[in-house]
């Protein structure tokens, strides 16, 4: 009897289940105690923040708001400890999703073997926190898609809706997902009247829509939005580069390469540009899907290989392989990412667990593990929608922060450093930068400031600007790149900024602003206008660091980069009017 066999029956089928178990067990307390997840998305701390607190902002719709706030809350509304918790109820809800789903599919043993395998698989991965919080959201809409299937009632197509529109306050792909399914059912006549046709759209097309309605109402009303786009401002560049025909994302202001004017409708121009080279399009379509199966072969043919197997016993798989083809093809029209395919590729761990499925319909646990993910984050989504509705008001009304005693929040402490030195109180700026940098988790632009501030007062730190972090992704580490241009010319090193300004804008285009993956013979003329056209350097390094400095020395700063080459109309605008430049 191989050990198969004995999983499914008698005394053995029980210890090897306590087995699995027990392996599952340990797995997922190393991935929520110890396992550190990549800080890619760290630059959305500020976007959180400043939405709960009602903080005017330009483009505070940048990000869905269901990661956002509540992980930039317990960052700096939270005690250390309860951070922690936080972040490993996060993390549980990974596994748990996965169980919910498996179970539907697998006998418990070959549910928590498909569960370690995913779960190791997502470390080696580098998941980070957006794609944590949306993996776990999408397992939980398949879970949900699954139970309908077996029991397609109103209340479970309430239930799908539920995840759909929870998902829709991480990430967009969903979006069509229920309205797709429904007409689809509508064109199957699986409705016998149309009392029950419209109990069905109600759950699954206007119900995830009624989530997004603050964030629209949001949108609507502050001055710089568009009310109906999701992530517009995030997705315009994948946009322009998808019209392209550009496989990987990119780095830097596609809009700015393809010559798009400010307001000018980017979804018009990407129209008009596919069209004129529909050929193109379809080649980066195709590089698409190669990338696909080509950076997880092995999980593909496996897992894939295994639906094959799993489709006719197990009807319900088709309905999952369904779900992974709609998630891919919408990613297949704009440019891509590893990262992207996460919940796909997570999701098809559970086909090879189907083929030992043995007709346990609804088992309990999975609807446990369900309830335990999707009930706080319903909870979650009803407090960020109200923080949405506030915002407006809260916004407009906005006068600024009083500082009597310095704040214990470490974004206050670092919000503290900035105003002060930006209006020139010299010894409050000097407290509050040194506590701020001091703190036990001190906000990323803190460290930045409290450079601001030692360079305003004379001190030379050339040897820790090099030492300072240089992570592209982080905005707030472009703040060194450009302490490091600016200190000379706080002591009439001119030249010697003309060579840093140089060297940074060498490394900027390569090192910031690029092309991923492997850029095509053919791409190279797109990839040298982007770098030749790009001023990213000067917008979004040296113009935020200039807004922080004392006002004498931020004009004196704007003259001296002008000279030198830094001629962006922000820069010169403090250069002729010693107005202040926005920090953030």
């Amino acid at each position: 009897m191989n050990c198969w066999q004995g999983a499914s029956m008698g005394i053995d089928g029980r210890k090897f289940t306590l087995l699995a178990c027990g392996l599952l067990a340990a797995v997922s307390l190393y991935w929520i105690s110890f396992y550190r997840l990549s800080e890619r998305s760290l630059n959305d701390y500020s976007f959180g923040i400043e939405l709960y607190r009602g903080v005017p902002r330009a483009g505070i719709d940048y990000s869905e708001p269901l990661e956002t706030v509540p992980r930039s809350f317990a960052r700096y509304e939270l005690p250390p400890l309860g951070e922690k918790l936080y972040l490993g109820a996060a993390k549980a809800a990974l596994p748990l999703s996965f169980w919910a789903l498996a179970r539907l599919f697998a006998p418990p043993w070959a549910a928590a073997l498909a569960a370690c395998a995913a779960l190791l698989f997502s470390m080696r991965a580098g998941l980070n926190h957006e794609m944590l919080y949306y993996c776990s959201v999408f397992l939980c809409a398949a879970a949900a898609f699954v139970l309908r299937a077996r029991d397609p009632s109103p209340r479970r197509s309430a239930l799908g809706g539920l995840c759909l529109g929870v998902s829709l306050l991480l990430r967009p792909p969903l979006f069509l997902w229920g309205l797709l399914l429904w007409l689809w059912e509508m064109l199957q006549r699986k409705y016998g009247t149309l009392r029950e046709a419209l109990a069905h759209g109600f759950g699954l097309v206007l119900l995830p829509f009624l989530f997004l309605l603050p964030w629209f109402w949001m949108g609507a009303n502050l001055p710089d939005s568009v009310p109906t786009n999701l992530e517009r401002m995030r997705s315009a560049d994948n946009v322009v580069a998808g019209a392209y025909g550009l496989a990987q994302t990119t780095e830097g202001e596609m809009r700015v390469t393809a010559g798009i004017a400010p307001g000018e409708s980017i979804g018009r121009w990407a129209v008009g540009e596919t069209l004129s080279h529909p050929l193109r399009y379809l080649r980066g379509m195709g590089r698409r899907l190669w990338l696909f199966f080509a950076w997880e072969p092995a999980l593909a043919l496996c897992c894939f290989g295994a639906l094959f197997v799993t489709s006719r016993r197990v009807p319900e798989t088709r309905l999952a392989a369904g779900l992974c083809a709609y998630y891919l093809f919408l990613h297949l029209l704009m440019p891509v990412e590893p990262r992207y395919f996460m919940p796909v590729w997570l999701l098809a761990f559970i086909f090879p667990a189907a083929i030992f499925y043995r007709g346990e319909r609804f088992p309990r646990d999975s609807g446990a593990a369900l309830s335990a993910v999707l009930a706080p984050l319903l909870v979650l989504s009803a407090a960020v929608s109200f923080l949405a509705l506030a915002y407006p008001s809260r916004a407009s009304a906005f006068r600024g922060f009083s500082y009597d005693a310095p704040p214990k929040n470490a974004w206050l402490l670092s919000r503290a450093c900035g105003d002060y030195l930006a209006t020139g109180d010299a010894g409050k700026a000097a407290l509050f930068c040194r506590l701020a940098a001091a703190d036990e988790r001190p906000d990323p632009d803190a460290r930045p400031t409290l450079f601001i501030y030692l360079l305003s007062r004379g001190e030379n730190l050339d040897a820790a600007l090099l030492a300072s972090p240089f992570a592209d992704y982080l905005p707030q580490t472009h703040a060194y790149r450009a302490l490091y241009v600016a200190s000379p010319l706080l002591n009439g090193g001119r030249l010697e900024a003309e060579r840093r300004y140089a060297k940074m804008l060498n490394y900027w285009k390569g090192g910031v602003v690029y092309f991923r993956g492997r850029v095509p013979d053919y791409e190279n003329p797109l990839l040298k206008k982007h770098y030749d056209s790009s001023r990213a350097f000067e917008e979004y390094a040296l113009f935020p660091a200039l807004g922080r400095f004392p006002p004498d020395l931020r004009t004196r700063l704007a003259r001296e980069l002008v000279g030198i080459g830094a001629d962006i109309p922000a820069i010169e605008y403090l250069a002729l009017s010693g107005q202040t430049g926005g920090a953030k």
